[in-house]
């Protein structure tokens, strides 16, 4: 099985580090990069995206496919330093205008010495690059600008008309994207168009197989067909009624054919099929894998990084597997950034590699233990995104568990817990130090809730000894062993009385109760769940209500 593990550092140089200012969400942010795999996780709207994109905006100089001066808009900066540039011109100053930074430190090596200098935010000697999007530094454009000031009133927005884009090495030396020797590619196959892909992708295949006078010979075989279908007398039927209906406004004759000229190459007319069907109109998980392979094909030769924009969409686990594997194959030296929501391509490319943003900010999974790391990978089917993007994490042993303390949590603030951005999380006993050490590698506040089995000390107490002094991580059990299951804690704390009414039943003793609700632990958690009947707290689960 291939997995995307980092790869060394290769003589075209990796990207070390990147620091963005005012570009979307990103009012001032800064990652340290890993040299082989990145794979970028976090909520909605919280920059992953937009990421690939300063990257890709700093190593080609291109917003949506385009030249970034096409680009420019006011929606480009950061909301925060926008509202203060209007809030210093209401106040009547005349504020310089917000300007966009984004820059790219690389691996110090030969090939890119002339990009050294310290034409960068801190001033220090490195290897990089800088694009900033900022007041045309052109007399004539400052002028206009500092006669706008005079009436600010009429500036409601980043004046983008007096702007331009400044590309330039740490050297302060202009860049151009001919001489730039580190090169990117962004692949979102939803935004790829296919048969670009596909016709290069169909062309080399035809330049490897046929020899240039067989090519010759089938070109002048597909005219000839066109020329015959053109004589077809159907066609000349067709062609007879255009011209007595229609003429042009310099009376000449409109008809139908077949294009001759040689923008029509017949190349350009293969359609691909898988297997039997038309690629058009194949699953859309067929269509995104191969859209991410033919892209991945058409940018190998000359690309030291890519940008690869949530390879899961549409794709089951199965096919997702083996896209991954493709990834692999295909990627060899080069550095890689994934942007995913899929917990499954987070364990299976590696949580080592991950780089979560959250509230602006990069968190790492790096130095994770090595037997954490391989246990998710083998188990790839945990939830462990779920962990690391709520706002609070609940770790509970099975259903009932998890069933009880949400209906807890909702019987005191009046709502499930994912309404306040709460997860309860079901985990296997032996799986929570996994997942801890996660949530200790970022800082993720994390609740424990589990039972002491007749063994508190081995099965609590050492088992979560090496999370004792993490300040975000808290540990829910009774050391009580007469009471070594939930159920225990909920009879005690609720009463036979309460528990008979939720239950709908009519046990007369305790221990009849209790071996009813050992017998049906998920059956009287959902009725518990389901019922309107206030029930108690056991104490040792107050801490994961709060």
């Amino acid at each position: 099985m291939c997995f995307l593990t980092p790869a060394p550092p290769t003589s075209t140089g990796m990207i070390k580090s990147i620091y963005i200012n005012n570009f979307k969400l990103f009012e001032e942010f800064a990652l340290d990069c890993n040299p082989g795999l990145n794979i970028i996780v976090g909520k909605n709207e919280a920059g992953k995206s937009t990421l690939l994109e300063a990257i890709h905006l700093a190593l080609a100089k291109r917003l949506n496919g385009r030249p970034a001066e096409l680009e420019l808009s006011p929606y480009l900066f950061n909301a925060g330093c926008v509202e203060r540039y209007r809030a210093a011109l209401k106040a009547g100053d005349k504020p310089a205008p917000p300007k966009i930074t984004i820059e790219l430190t690389f691996d110090d090596i030969p090939e890119l010495a002339d990009m050294r200098g310290s034409n960068n935010h801190a001033n220090v000697d490195a290897v990089g690059l800088r694009l900033e999007i900022g007041l045309d530094d052109d007399e004539g454009a400052r002028e206009d600008y500092a006669g706008l000031l005079e009436n600010s009133a009429q500036i409601t927005t980043v004046p983008i008309e007096y702007y331009k884009v400044f590309w330039s090495s740490f050297a302060d030396k202009h860049i151009s994207a001919r001489g730039l020797k580190v090169k990117a590619s962004h692949i979102d196959a939803a935004n790829i168009r296919f048969q670009t892909g596909a016709s290069y992708y169909l062309n080399a295949a035809i330049e490897d197989s046929l020899p240039r006078k067989e090519q010759a010979a089938l070109k002048w075989q597909y005219r000839r067909l066109k020329e015959l279908f053109a004589e077809q007398t159907a066609i000349s039927a067709i062609n007879d009624t255009l011209k007595k209906r229609h003429s042009s406004l310099n009376n000449r004759s409109l008809s139908v054919g077949v294009d001759m000229s040689q923008r029509a190459p017949w190349e350009a007319n293969l359609t691909p099929y898988l297997d039997e069907t038309p690629f058009h109109l194949a699953g859309k998980g067929e269509q995104h894998a191969l859209k991410i392979m033919f892209a991945m094909d058409r940018e190998a030769e000359d690309c030291q990084v890519m940008l690869v924009e949530e390879p899961e969409n549409h794709l089951a686990f199965g096919h997702m597997n083996v896209l991954l594997d493709r990834i692999a194959e295909k990627r060899g030296n080069r550095q890689v950034f994934i942007t995913t929501h899929s917990a499954f391509v987070l364990n299976k490319l590696g949580l080592e590699s991950t780089v979560l943003l959250r509230d602006g900010n990069p968190a790492f999974l790096s130095g994770l233990p090595a037997e954490t790391e391989t246990y998710f990978r083998k188990l790839p089917g945990y939830d462990t995104l779920r962990l690391i993007l709520a706002k609070r994490t609940i770790l509970v042993e099975g259903p009932s568990d998890e069933l009880f303390v949400q209906t807890l949590y909702r019987q005191k603030h009046g709502k499930q817990p994912i309404a306040d951005g709460v997860d309860v999380l079901s985990v296997r006993g032996l799986s929570f130090p996994r997942f801890l050490d996660i949530a200790r590698a970022v800082g993720h506040p994390t609740t424990v809730v589990t039972d002491n089995d007749r063994d508190y000390q081995r099965k609590v107490a050492d088992r979560y000894a090496p999370y004792a002094g993490v300040s975000t991580i808290t540990i829910c059990a009774d050391p009580d062993e007469t009471r070594p299951t939930l159920e225990y804690h909920v009879l005690a704390a609720s009463g036979r009385d309460a528990l008979n009414a939720v239950f709908g039943t009519e046990y007369a003793t305790d221990e009849a109760l209790l071996a009813h609700m050992l017998r049906n632990k998920t059956d009287w958690a959902l009725k518990a769940f389901d019922a309107d009947i206030p029930l108690g707290v056991p104490p040792y689960l107050l801490p994961a209500l709060a």
